[in-house]
């Protein structure tokens, strides 16, 4: 199995699969990160922009090597794998029990037609693993295991390496994607100030929203400063909120809050406050129905689904927790949407 920089990387496999984006079928990378108690496996979702977990297998089993070969031509066909991405401490080198691991899993598995690349872990992957996982512990009250984040290695790396390769390539110019602003299952709201009331946030449309406050915050690009979205959800069940990461390109989800509770709206409106502040709010989305976006939903369920498995809990539960988080695809659909819109340098 070949080893190329992620430059080369990119060039050969990568550029012309994120060029085109919308394939019914589109490639994935898979990402194994070898720590010294696990091996960990994340795979991209069919964007190519969000990585997400896996599994993750104990390096003291038997027969290690050969079940990861198998489960490896397994996620190749059901994933169409088009290659690796390797977790390492240091990009310039492979530490010596991830080369050892990967000489084996050539020896027990037929790779040879695979390229490999490595990368290392990003503060972005970890912001979006570890917003799930809190909100998880959360609201089903557990303490956080101790091993959980090396756990998720292989997640945090292949999203720094999404992340710089979709820098690098520019958009298609195919805005089928946007079939005008009443189809947006979301509304765009800007916050009021502190001497506003609730009754005099404003609202505007989405590409109103998009041109006037969000355009340029996202032209901007990789502004530790920049201003962040804050999503809403009412279903019949909860009220939830989630936020945009610092990239204004992932949605997390932070909190969901019970409407049987006493003091509701006042409970709500001092977590607006204390949110503005904090995260640096420049408006709100808020969800005006279920919204369905596969491209949020696969990431949050991967999330969701290895954190369950890892905490022992039943699989039952992931429904539930789902219910807590409609915030999050109504705001995924909008970063998706905003985020296309200046890659393509839409003219509006």
């Amino acid at each position: 199995m070949e080893n190329l920089n992620p430059l080369d990387f990119y060039e050969k496999i990568l550029k012309d699969i994120l060029r085109k984006k919308y394939y019914s079928k589109p490639g994935r990378l898979l990402c194994f990160d070898v720590s010294d108690k696990y091996v960990s496996l994340a795979v991209s979702d069919w964007k190519n922009k969000t990585a997400a977990p896996l599994r993750v297998l104990d390096r003291q089993q038997n027969n290690l090597t050969s079940s990861v070969a198998d489960l490896f031509q397994s996620l190749i066909s059901e994933y169409n794998i088009v290659g690796f991405v390797v977790g390492t401490r240091n990009i310039n080198s492979i530490d010596v029990q991830t080369q050892i691991f990967i000489d084996d899993l050539c020896e027990a598995g037929n790779f040879n037609d695979f390229k490999y690349s490595t990368s290392i872990t990003p503060e972005n992957g970890e912001f979006i693993f570890k917003q799930i996982l809190n909100f998880v512990l959360e609201n089903l009250k557990l303490s956080p295991p101790q091993k959980i984040m090396e756990m998720a290695y292989a997640v945090c790396a292949l999203q720094t390496y999404l992340d710089d390769m979709n820098k690098m390539v520019d958009g298609s110019n195919n805005k089928s994607i946007m079939r005008g602003t009443s189809a947006m299952p979301f509304a765009a709201m800007l916050p009021s100030s502190s001497h506003d009331t609730v009754p005099q946030m404003e609202y505007i449309d989405p590409l109103d929203f998009f041109k006037e406050i969000f355009k340029d915050i996202l032209r901007n690009g990789y502004d530790l400063n920049s201003g962040r979205l804050l999503g809403l959800h009412v279903s019949e069940k909860y009220v939830s909120f989630s936020m945009s990461d610092w990239k204004n390109k992932t949605v997390v989800p932070l909190r969901a809050l019970d409407r049987q509770e006493n003091n509701l709206t006042s409970s709500a409106a001092d977590l607006f406050q204390s949110l503005i502040s904090e995260h640096n709010i420049v408006g709100f989305v808020v969800g005006t129905s279920k919204a369905s976006f596969i491209h949020a939903e696969f990431v949050f369920n991967r999330h969701l689904e290895f954190i369950l498995e890892n905490l022992n809990q039943p699989k039952n539960l992931n429904q539930t927790i789902v219910e807590m988080c409609y915030a999050v695809p109504a705001l995924q659909g909008y970063l998706d949407i905003t985020n296309k819109m200046v890659e393509e340098d839409w003219k509006i």
